[in-house]
């Protein structure tokens, strides 16, 4: 199972509306989320620092109450010599899977702020502890709303990071081949 969530930073939610629950509680929330569904992996959109600090307490106490093990991944990254607060991160079931490989690209287009990344994808690879044939891949960001050109720019970014992602890769379902033929096709 994979899941994406956009979780509604701390800078656009509760310090800008009143009526928006606290970090801590809605870490409260998405942490039962991840064990209700309990998903084998999750793109988060909006990862802020205040995210960054509350979530990974619950993420342990889970492990520690019902064995259930995520890690989290690209909290921060480098760029040069600066490194900031990435918002697009990945948690994984690192009960379940190995982590094989994991990466970041930071969008072109997108003018960096001073202290984070906002639009940049971030991937990994996972293979199943249990069954060595069992492999995955996912690919996350928080898709460009700017403007056309933002948008068709950050796509085209994206869809070249998917295809090297997956190159060397034989997608297992056909809908995966399609989508792979048809990001050739655009890159």
């Amino acid at each position: 199972r994979i899941m994406s969530a956009n979780i509604l930073a701390y800078r656009w939610g509760e310090s800008n509306y009143s009526n928006v629950l606290p970090v801590a509680q809605r870490a409260e929330i998405f942490a039962g989320v991840l064990l209700k569904y309990l998903p084998d992996a999750v793109g988060m959109q909006e990862a802020d620092q205040p995210w960054q600090q509350a979530l990974p307490w619950y993420l342990e106490r889970m492990a520690k109450k019902d064995g259930i093990e995520y890690t989290f991944l690209f909290d921060k990254l480098t760029e040069g010599t600066t490194t900031m607060i990435n918002f697009s991160t990945i948690v994984y079931r690192s009960d379940l899977y190995t982590l094989d490989e994991k990466g970041a690209e930071v969008f072109s287009i997108w003018e960096k702020t001073p202290n984070y990344f906002q639009r940049v994808a971030t991937w990994v690879k996972l293979t199943s502890k249990t069954d060595s044939n069992v492999q995955f891949a996912l690919v996350n960001t928080h898709w460009a709303h700017e403007d056309h050109d933002t948008v068709n720019a950050c796509a085209m970014e994206q869809a070249a990071l998917v295809l090297a992602v997956f190159d060397g890769s034989e997608p297992l379902q056909e809908e995966d081949k399609v989508l792979v033929e048809t990001l050739k096709n655009r890159a």
